[in-house]
């Protein structure tokens, strides 16, 4: 299968953006109302092309086509003591119609909860996040690029009277940028949990970051440790530990995501 990509969103090649945003304090509670209107970080895939004249070795072109999306949104913090509390909810609408275009995402609804909490020496950030997808329906197949698929279940599908190949490829693109959007299902609920603190008068700070989907049963562990063996100097390591259900995309990623890190940092 050949996958192509886009140079990139630059001037000059008919894609811009814009946005605004508006800031408000009050006593003890800060909030800001924002809106974004441009292409989204990452393209959508696209087939390109489908030729199953051999259908033993199929040729497959698949692009990588930017997408305009808006997006509103609100957020605040607010002291509750000992907490720090903060929430968000945005509402992001592609421009062009989902219906019959793969790349493109359905409409979605994210919302935000989480606090701060700091007793003695420890740090700790929690947050949850959901979100609903609007206009949803079912993917007709489950996605299976990037898995081991099932070679006699697909057998048996291409040899079903009125099966269409192509059309099929078409849906498997979609639901793979479906999975890659977490799109798969209606609602999705997420929860994270960060803990830090200061050992050694500051110079050893250990954290631990977790964040699990309920839905998609995707998780993320992140141990990290700082050093700072004197003044202007900090050595950090750490690993990042991808988990998912079989077919899911953290399955699909965590041999190459999976890694661990170190790195020296020297201000002067």
């Amino acid at each position: 299968m050949e996958v192509s990509l886009p140079e990139g969103l630059r001037t000059g090649n008919g894609y811009h953006s814009w946005g605004v945003r508006g800031d408000f304090t009050f006593r003890g509670f800060d909030a800001g109302l924002q809106y974004y209107h441009g292409p989204d970080l990452m393209p959508g895939l696209s087939l390109a092309g489908a030729d199953y004249t051999n259908p033993l070795q199929p040729a497959i072109s698949v692009e990588g086509v930017p997408y305009i999306i808006s997006s509103s949104g609100f957020d605040f913090e607010t002291i509750i003591s000992p907490f720090v509390l903060r929430g968000a909810a945005a509402l992001t609408s592609p421009v062009n119609e989902k219906e019959n275009n793969e790349e493109i995402p359905f409409r979605q609804f994210e919302w935000v909860a989480g606090l701060d909490w700091t007793p003695g020496a420890l740090r700790v950030t929690a947050e949850y996040s959901g979100k609903k997808i609007l206009d949803f329906y079912e993917s007709p197949y489950d996605p299976i690029l990037g898995t081991e698929p099932d070679m006699q279940q697909l057998a048996e599908l291409f040899n079903t009277p009125g099966f269409d190949p192509v059309e099929f490829t078409r849906l498997q693109i979609e639901a793979f940028n479906r999975l890659y959007n977490n799109q798969i299902h209606e609602y999705y609920h997420s929860a994270g949990i960060r803990l830090e603190t200061d050992l050694l008068y500051g110079r050893l700070i250990p954290s631990i970051t977790t964040v699990y989907n309920f839905t998609s049963k995707d998780l993320m562990v992140r141990p990290a440790l700082r050093y700072k063996p004197s003044d202007g100097v900090t050595l950090s390591a750490g690993y990042e530990h991808y988990s998912g259900t079989s077919g899911g995309m953290y399955d699909i990623v965590d041999d190459f995501m999976k890694a661990a890190y170190f790195a020296i940092r020297i201000d002067f």
